[in-house]
């Protein structure tokens, strides 16, 4: 993996909806929508920012976070890296690079759900300073799992 002056962070654009739909299906048995993805562009609530690697011509997406805003805090509600991107630390640059813009905007506390069996996620959110607070039995379907929720205080 390169420098992260290799990679193009930017909002999801109407361009980028479809690659980012194809990796929300091909990630979660509970996928969002096209029409939620693109509901969410120009949402004053809602961001959706795409991880792009840098290359000659087109840039390739390598994943997106999305994450909703209400009174200073904001709520982290997908992220996903390509499965064939999977393994190569992309997830820790659409970390890095999504907690810098979530606080810059000011917000105070960062929240997020995982399915209590996803190690690699789990792991990923420890590593940026999420904490375990809770557990939302049974939240999860296909398959029945519970959710741990975790939150990160900014500048912790």
């Amino acid at each position: 993996m390169g420098e992260n002056t290799d990679y193009i962070f930017e909002p999801l654009s109407e361009t980028d909806v479809d690659e980012v739909e194809r990796i929300e299906k091909e990630s979660f048995s509970e996928a969002w929508s096209r029409d939620a993805f693109t509901d969410a562009i120009g949402n004053e609530f809602h961001r959706i920012f795409c991880l792009k690697r840098k290359g000659e011509g087109e840039n390739e997406l390598l994943g997106y976070i999305g994450w909703a805003v209400v009174y200073g805090e904001a709520e982290i509600t997908n992220v996903a890296i390509d499965k064939k991107f999977r393994g190569h630390g992309y997830g820790n640059v659409l970390m890095e690079k999504a907690i810098a813009v979530i606080e810059k905007e000011d917000n105070k506390n960062v929240f997020l759900e995982v399915r209590a069996g996803n190690k690699p996620a789990i792991g990923l959110y420890d590593k940026f300073g999420f904490k375990e607070i809770g557990v939302r039995k049974n939240f999860y379907r296909f398959p029945t799992e519970d959710a741990l929720v975790m939150m990160k205080t900014i500048g912790e």
